[in-house]
């Protein structure tokens, strides 16, 4: 077994309530619901792989290790206890992303709530085709031959990775989706 692959299993993170109202202004009525059916179907699919799983990256995490695993749970408990239990049976919370991009895209986010200007969006998008680039990297350079890692991604980021990683899936639903779903059912019943 000379080329043994590097698998990586990816979570389009569910949205918390407070990303989901920033987008549609409300919650579903199923919206308790579906949370609870999807982070439990990760952490059922992540409890079968613990102890297997060698490392942990995660979007917009800028630190590693324990300050990696605060940041995260003041952002995300869900994702944060499937991120603690790994950590628990050895797995390496690694840093994601590059700390100066990680604050140019809050700035351009935050200058496009009072400007509504194409500029700024061609920036925004510039800088989380960098960001993207950068996780890639990140991935690319520690992901050892042989090894298992779990991804947790915005469910709107799409991050290109090489072609010798397998790519699996982990979630119940697409969380895009289904926000995508609820934004046209709005729209449906606003008219």
């Amino acid at each position: 077994m000379s080329h043994m692959a590097r698998t990586l299993f990816v979570v389009p993170k569910m949205y918390t309530q407070k990303q989901f109202r920033l987008i549609a202004k409300d919650l579903p009525p199923d919206f308790e619901e579906r949370h609870a059916e999807f982070w439990s179907y990760v952490k059922e699919r992540t409890f079968k792989l613990t102890g297997r799983i060698n490392r942990i990256y995660f979007d917009s995490l800028t630190e590693f290790g324990e300050e990696g695993l605060k940041d995260i749970m003041s952002e995300d408990e869900d994702a944060g206890e499937i991120v603690k239990s790994l950590m628990q049976s050895g797995t390496i919370l690694h840093s994601t992303e590059d700390k100066v991009l990680v604050g140019e895209t809050k700035s351009w986010l935050s200058m496009m709530e009072t400007m509504n200007d194409e500029t700024i969006v061609d920036m925004l998008h510039k800088n989380m085709k960098e960001r993207d680039e950068f996780v890639c990297h990140s991935i690319d350079s520690t992901l050892k031959k042989g090894e298992m890692a779990i991804l947790f991604l915005s469910p709107e980021r799409k991050v290109g990775l090489s072609e010798d990683i397998k790519v699996v899936r982990v979630c119940r639903f697409e969380p895009l989706d289904y926000l995508k779903s609820y934004l046209v059912q709005i729209n449906i019943r606003s008219f």
